[in-house]
């Protein structure tokens, strides 16, 4: 038991992300058209641009150091997304990260920090981080001892069960200089196994692909955002205090589990 407690305190830090998210939410806003958020945030020009004016969205995207980056500028929202760089598909052997959640976050949070500090970032009424996070394990039934670690006050039985989701919102007032601003932290915890494989070819035809991989995980989703409840707009000079707050109570969740 020792040993598996050790086991388990080490593989707290060992979360993947697969994907991290920033979504700010303007009150009554329209966006000018002479934006250059892209270049200020990742400092060059983006590799792909789509505007559909009768939707008032715009959409680039472009890499971010080893990273792919997606901007989305909606009537209502503004979303900055980061994900990992595609592989061919000849190199799909395993389930794409963006690696380490600490690496992730250096690349990420600098560049939302730098966003989140221009004179034309939006008034923002509401303010949310999101993650997806996974971390590998040998096999489903170690999945589910660790999730049991992160789950503390739920009874699992790691060798029956399957099929578990757990969802949970604990909520907490935040610590910036906002009055009365309240943080949703909301997490989601299941299991997941996942197969990759390479369809061989058979003359003109493709075979069924071949298993060549197979992968468990625990896997924590995490919306953490400021509350609807909040009246007016959040103060421009403390956005960034505000984002900082919301992803160190995400990777408090992915450190110490369902806390409250």
């Amino acid at each position: 038991m020792a040993e598996e407690a050790t086991e388990s305190r080490v593989a707290l830090g060992g979360w993947k992300a697969q994907g991290l998210r920033v979504t700010l939410f303007p009150g009554s806003w329209e966006a000018p058209k002479d934006l250059n958020w892209w270049a200020q945030v990742a400092g060059s020009e983006p590799e792909s641009r789509t505007t559909k004016a009768h939707q008032g969205l715009t959409e680039e995207s472009g890499p971010l150091a080893d990273c792919q980056l997606q901007l989305a500028i909606h009537p209502t929202r503004v979303e900055w997304v980061l994900t990992p760089q595609s592989q061919p598909e000849d190199q799909q052997v395993t389930l794409a990260t963006l690696g380490p959640l600490e690496h992730a976050l250096r690349v990420f949070c600098p560049a939302m920090e730098r966003w989140l500090g221009l004179a034309t970032c939006p008034p923002s009424n509401r303010l949310a981080f999101g993650a997806m996070l996974l971390l590998p394990v040998e096999d489903r039934i170690r999945g589910y001892r660790q999730l049991a670690e992160f789950l503390g006050h739920v009874q699992l039985d790691p060798q029956a069960s399957s099929d578990f989701l757990y969802q949970i919102n604990r909520r907490r007032p935040s610590f910036t200089a906002v009055t009365g601003l309240v943080i949703n932290r909301l997490s989601t915890w299941s299991v997941m196994t996942w197969q990759t494989g390479q369809a061989l070819l058979q003359g003109v035809e493709i075979a069924k692909p071949v298993k060549i991989d197979q992968g468990f995980a625990c896997r924590l989703a995490l919306d953490i955002n400021t509350a609807p409840e909040f009246q007016g707009q959040l103060p421009a000079e403390q956005l960034q205090h505000v984002f900082r707050e919301l992803v160190d109570l995400g990777v408090e969740i992915a450190h110490k589990g369902d806390i409250p």
